[in-house]
């Protein structure tokens, strides 16, 4: 599903937290030499912490579900109590009737550094991002860089709530420091989201609110990642883990079938997954659904694409997307004939072929940003989909974009970011 790779990267991209911090009793930043902006972060897939309690004890404490390491261990019971459940007569989805699940820490930025409330480096996600941002004193966590802990399961289609919250979260964050214009900050998955948020603003609202869209590591056009994730499950890395422990809950998630390879970017002739029997491209996901025994998937694949365009661009708003490239990336899966030792297609782990990309998302799904107006394209050689987020050639792009300040030895310790940089005709 979204955006796995190693081990301490995968783990960090699930959590959210309990606590809310009281904006009135923050610290005021320091008044800037130059104008600062304030700077709201949407995480990617399952880079939030999840909670959950049951139904029927409303007076305990919800405790944390995803990330907890062990629970990795446990993946039984985070199934039972993550997944979700489609209804096709309503065309949207429902959580376990017997838990509440939440996801703690809004506008905070606390469930969206760490998956794992102890806070152990392995659940770390967004730390080293924040931490690397305060050392421009300006830079306050509830105030001048606010989370947005959300449902990574669900599609944008799905998130009216968190969509109606986020709108006056930055409206707040505008107000509370001197009416400055906001710079939104979405990676991976909360690229996505962001992108269809700015797509159902008016430009009014954007040109008042919003300073720049900062996409990073966007999936535009999809990822093979995902296709693996509903056909064979997707381990997060943790090698001791048969992937298909994982596979009813990744199927249950409509921001997966978001994220399939687009048929816009893939040809009908350019096969994704290869079997003894048939090959399947993008353009036959209604034939793979049903040859997986998962019907149902290929509905809430439709469901979660219409009325979206990841590929279009938003309009009234500066776009600066950043990437990784030259990296060896999943392109195709290939599944070994069923036999004594092979369970085969599809309850088996596949073969891999790599191509280029950020090691996630293939490069042609990244790069569609770059042919959007308005838009200043970033590529950074060989930076990965989630260390890229303490790259210091990204840190230095995302200073100049809010206009950021650290003291004179700590700019001498950042090198000039060797990018590759175009500015499309507006």
């Amino acid at each position: 599903m979204t955006f796995y790779s190693h081990v301490p990267v995968m783990l960090a991209s699930f959590v959210f937290l309990l606590a809310s911090v009281n904006t009135a009793v923050m610290p005021r930043p320091r008044d800037p030499i130059q104008t600062n902006s304030p700077l709201i972060i949407i995480p990617g897939d399952a880079g939030s912490q999840v909670h959950t309690r049951e139904k029927n004890k409303p007076d305990e404490e919800p405790s944390l579900l995803w990330l907890k390491i062990f629970n990795i261990f446990r993946m039984s019971m985070v199934t039972e109590q993550l997944s979700l459940y489609y209804d096709p007569k309503t065309h949207t989805t429902h959580d376990n009737e017997n838990f509440d699940v939440i996801f703690p820490g809004w506008g905070d930025t606390s469930t969206i550094e760490y998956l794992d409330t102890t806070q152990h480096k392995f659940g770390a996600y967004l730390h080293g991002l924040v931490s690397e941002l305060k050392k421009d004193p300006y830079y306050v966590s509830n105030r001048t860089i606010r989370g947005t802990p959300y449902d990574f399961r669900k599609a944008p289609k799905e998130s009216h709530v968190f969509f109606s919250k986020l709108t006056k979260l930055i409206e707040e964050t505008y107000e509370m420091n001197d009416n400055r214009p906001v710079v939104l900050l979405g990676h991976s998955l909360g690229a996505l989201y962001a992108l269809y948020f700015l797509q159902q603003k008016t430009d009014e609202w954007k040109r008042t609110y919003v300073k720049a869209y900062v996409p990073l590591c966007g999936p535009f056009g999809g990822s093979v990642r995902a296709l693996l994730a509903v056909t064979s499950g997707d381990n997060f890395g943790v090698f001791l883990r048969d992937p298909l422990v994982f596979r009813d809950l990744e199927r249950s998630m409509p921001s997966v079938g978001l994220m399939l390879p687009s048929p816009r970017l893939w040809s009908s002739n350019e096969p994704l997954i290869f079997t003894p029997e048939t090959n399947y491209s993008a353009h036959q996901y209604d034939k793979l659904f049903h040859d997986i025994a998962y019907p149902e998937g290929y509905q809430m694949y439709l469901d979660s694409t219409r009325e979206f365009d990841t590929l279009l661009n938003p309009t009234g708003v500066q776009v600066i997307c950043v990437h990784g490239s030259e990296v060896s990336t999943p392109v195709s899966m290939t599944y070994p004939q069923k036999g004594w030792f092979h369970k085969g297609f599809p309850d088996e782990a596949p073969k891999i072929t790599e191509g280029e990309g950020d090691g996630t998302v293939p490069i042609r799904s990244l790069e569609i940003c770059r042919h959007w107006t308005n838009t200043e394209y970033v590529t950074l050689p060989g930076a990965s989909h989630i260390p890229i987020t303490t790259d210091p050639r990204f840190l230095t792009v995302l200073r100049r974009i809010l206009g950021s300040q650290i003291s004179l030895v700590e700019q001498e310790e950042q090198r000039n970011p060797e990018t590759i940089l175009e500015k499309s005709e507006t």
